[in-house]
């Protein structure tokens, strides 16, 4: 296959919107894309090269493979090199054992399922991993295992055959993807089965790709132009809600076809093909492995995601880094006759046990607490108080309030006090359960993750969120229908649900995660949704109180925005204060909802509960005072934190 300067473009256009969607720049929140037009150039390619050397007569596996680990391992290895490094002196515990799990798999071409099995509420966040990039080079390795040999088989076969069989594994696995998205999210955007069909749609390219007619030149330029036009939409127009991989997925893949197809010779051809663009392509491959690392580290040192020109001085020391390893690492090994097969052989395998081996000492050993002192070690076990947590939420379908509720307090009577709400109300649960076996009394928590309790609305940014709706209302049927429980404790994430932006305050890092909470009422403009959902809340306690029950409602919890157990490790370490936040950003943070519930009367059912009275003094809100730290992560309370609060809220039942 001849050389094309504009596929190395093309690379370009694919590896720099990852690194723009990963640094969270404007317009390229749509960037991770780039990994689909990955796929379907390195389906193009390999298939190309496949076809060329079976019409020669050359073909061979050991060959492939050898291309293969000429290619790929030696800058993979490098960056794990580092990897290791970085993270003994960087990482916390916790994530040095997953950067060990994610070490391990990469190395066995596996991580893609790795991650598939990181999946719920609370986990760790993946996009902190170092090497969370890795799964896409495990769904490629998956998919050539098998792919070559096959191919090698259609070669027998008419052209005719071949395309029909190529197009119908593009329609199967794409079939696949559609079902998968929609019943197993996480497992589908990891599969290699569902991801197949990209790499399909770059060897049925292959395969079809019509042959240069000067003729249709003005066609070529048209369709190849769409094709580009088709990317860019692509990276701007879509976001991390959208589901992935689907049929959106078909932008960016016969985007990227079309100027396979047609891109030779072009006007998009000489746009891709400018200097800047054939570099960046040339060194794609190493550029997109040191990028992630140089993210994820910094950020882990920080405590917080660097500034705008933070990451832009990160992608310029990526480049620089990329370009030395292509320079010095890559070319060398693919320059033939340098290093010789068997050596080539010895050096993957060698390289990959060492390397899973490396990852397996870290997981087993659950990051080497022993790294740390014991006062940086007991800040770390608050983020503990998590896994608590989650395991009360409820994240099944077919609730039933009797069977799926947590029974708190006295086990031996039937309910009384009911804890109701999202995730925030289930940090306070073991406080709760706590406080109400010591009084004598019954309880019983509801709560699913991002579920605030509230009827009527529902979360379109959560696959789950449409299931709100049914679960809140068989929530109010058992509350409304039961003759012993008198009191109802409402409590949620109040702000982030009315405002749906992400929390800056301008001291920590900018919260990645956004929530869309909308009512089942139409509405047209933001104004008038939130005038909906607080009618709902308003709603949701008139029905309790008419029904004589108790409602203590919980005002908002500070929320502090650092990852509050890290950032007070480290400041141990650095001996600087504990990590606070400002006052007048948690006034200004919650000025709807706080306006809101203000003005609800002081009905006799209703008793009104504030976080900030217990977190807050002096123009701070505290994340730790007198050796008790009060928050598990950036926003839900540590036992500590809900212990205090939990007090308050007692006060009343």
């Amino acid at each position: 296959m001849k050389y094309r300067t504009e596929i190395d473009g093309l690379r370009a256009l694919a590896v720099l919107p990852v690194l723009f969607f990963h640094a969270r720049f404007p317009f390229f929140q749509g960037g991770y894309v780039g990994v689909d037009i990955f796929f379907v150039i390195s389906g193009f390619l390999i298939t190309s090269v496949i076809l060329d050397d079976v019409e020669k007569g050359k073909f061979s596996l050991v060959r492939f493979y050898e291309r293969r680990a000429r290619r790929i391992l030696p800058a993979l290895f490098t960056v794990f090199i580092f990897c290791l490094f970085a993270s003994w002196l960087i990482l916390f515990p916790k994530e040095l054992k997953h950067f060990g799990a994610s070490l391990a798999t990469s190395s066995l071409f596996v991580s893609n399922l790795y991650f598939m099995m990181l999946k719920g509420y609370f986990v760790p966040v993946m996009e902190k991993n170092p090497l969370i990039h890795i799964w896409s080079l495990s769904v490629e390795e998956q998919f050539y295992l098998l792919y070559p040999l096959l191919f090698i088989l259609l070669c027998r076969l008419g052209n005719t055959h071949r395309v029909l069989i190529i197009s119908g594994g593009i329609i199967l696995s794409l079939i696949l993807s559609l079902y998968c998205v929609r019943h197993f999210p996480d497992g589908n955007f990891f599969s290699s089965p569902s991801r197949a069909w990209e790499l399909l749609m770059g060897g049925l390219t292959a395969v079809t790709a019509p042959q240069e007619n000067g003729k249709k030149s003005f066609l070529r330029n048209a369709l190849s132009l769409s094709g580009l036009v088709l990317i860019c939409l692509s990276v701007t127009m879509f976001d991390r809600w959208t589901p992935w991989p689907s049929l959106f997925s078909l932008t960016p893949t016969l985007g990227t076809v079309l100027i396979l197809a047609f891109g030779k010779d072009t006007w998009v051809s000489r746009i891709l093909s400018l200097p800047f663009f054939v570099f960046i392509g040339l060194i794609s491959y190493s550029l997109y492995l040191w990028h992630q690392p140089l993210f994820a580290f910094t950020e882990a040192y920080l405590s917080k995601r660097p500034s705008d020109t933070g990451y832009l001085l990160l992608m310029a020391l990526s480049i620089l880094l990329a370009y030395l390893s292509w320079r010095f690492v890559e070319k060398p090994f693919r320059t033939p006759g340098i290093l010789s097969r068997v050596f080539v052989f010895k050096f993957s395998i060698v390289g990959l046990v060492f390397f899973s081996f490396c990852g397996g000492i870290l997981y087993l050993k659950k990051g080497f607490w022993g790294r740390f002192n014991p006062q940086v070690q007991e800040q770390l076990k608050v983020a503990d108080d998590l896994d608590k947590l989650s395991a009360r939420l409820f994240d099944k379908s077919g609730f039933v309030p009797e069977r799926d509720g947590f029974r708190m307090g006295d086990r031996s009577k039937a309910p009384t006090v009911c804890l109701w709400g999202d995730s925030h109300a289930a940090a306070l649960s073991s406080s709760t359960d706590r406080l109400l076996a010591k009084k004598g009394i019954g309880g019983i928590f509801f709560g699913r993750g991002a579920c605030p309790p509230i009827l009527g609305v529902i979360r379109t940014d959560n696959p789950e969120g449409y299931y709100f709706p049914t679960f809140n209302e068989k929530v109010m049927e058992y509350i409304l229908g039961s003759k012993d429980i008198s009191t109802v404790i409402l409590v949620s994430r109040w702000s982030i649900n009315i405002e749906g932006n992400r929390l800056d305050n301008g001291e920590s890092p900018m919260e990645e995660e956004t929530a869309r909470l909308i009512p089942q009422k139409s509405f047209s403009t933001e104004e008038e949704r939130k005038k909906i959902i607080t009618d709902q809340i308003k709603i949701t306690i008139q029905k309790l109180m008419d029904a004589h029950k108790m409602v203590i409602l919980v005002y908002p919890i500070p929320e502090l925005g650092f990852n509050v157990p890290e950032a007070n490790a480290r400041a141990i370490m650095n001996d600087s204060p504990a990590v606070s936040m400002g006052y007048p950003f948690y006034l200004k943070r919650n000025r709807y909802i706080l306006g809101f519930f203000d003005s609800l009367p002081q009905f006799p059912y209703l008793q009104k509960v504030f976080p900030d009275k217990v977190f807050c003094s002096d123009g701070r809100c505290w994340s730790k005072l007198n050796n008790a730290t009060f928050y598990a992560d950036d926003n839900h309370l540590s036992d500590a934190g809900a212990d205090l609060l939990t007090l308050e809220i007692g006060k009343y039942f």
